[in-house]
C-alpha cells in the first residue's frame, strides 16, 4: 500500500506542479 502510493505520487509528480503534488500528498496522507 505504501510503496503504492509511493508510485502514484512520483507519477503524479511528473504531471502536476509540486503545489498540486504537496497537497495530493497532505490529502492521500490525511485520507490513511
Amino acid at each position: 500500500m505504501q510503496t503504492c502510493a509511493t508510485a502514484v505520487a512520483l507519477a503524479c509528480g511528473l504531471l502536476m506542479p509540486h503545489d498540486a503534488l504537496a497537497l495530493f500528498a497532505k490529502e492521500l496522507s490525511s485520507s490513511m
